[in-house]
């Protein structure tokens, strides 16, 4: 037996904080997983008020990453709840821009009953379609955002150069 495994066989207490999650990774070349355990799903609020399956699906969500050189998709899914779900709400921040710490002080709304049966690892097709399908519209939501900003930035940019025009050319 394993010290990970004996540790939790033999410290009942501890094994109620402790789930395990299936990370999936997706290239060219096909999709691996592997399990990892954790004691707490860490949720993060640096960019503005949420509720808490908008910050619970920040770590469940797909997402890219370079494996290899090349672009790979990675997500993760709950394979086993812990009879005692934490959840960390990550408060401070490094700004990058600004290259230093900040607090973040957005509301996290929460709820007394929080069903996970969305995180969990699954093989019925109706609930990978339907998983797909949600990371599809974040994905275009994600860009009709950026595009919105785009226009609103030309807008007043055009509005500047129109209001004085030797000003900003």
């Amino acid at each position: 037996m394993n010290n990970r495994l004996l540790s939790t066989y033999v410290n009942p207490p501890i094994s109620l904080f402790y789930g395990q999650t299936r990370s999936y990774i997706s290239t060219e070349k096909g999709t691996r997983s592997k399990n990892e355990r954790w004691c707490d799903i860490k949720v993060d609020v640096a960019h503005g008020s949420r509720n808490i399956y908008d910050a619970i699906d920040g770590a469940f969500d797909i997402q890219k990453i370079s494996v290899d050189n090349s672009v790979a998709e990675q997500f993760a899914s709950i394979s086993q709840l812990p009879p005692v779900l934490q959840i960390q709400v990550q408060r401070v921040q490094f700004d990058p821009v600004k290259k230093c710490s900040f607090k973040s002080t957005n509301h996290l709304g929460l709820l007394e009953t929080i069903y996970m049966d969305r995180y969990m690892d699954t093989k019925n097709p109706d609930i990978v379609d339907r998983r797909n399908q949600c990371w599809e519209w974040k994905a275009s939501l994600k860009r009709l955002e950026a595009r919105r900003e785009e226009l609103l930035r030309t807008k007043v940019s055009n509005t500047l150069s129109r209001c004085s025009p030797g000003l900003y050319s």
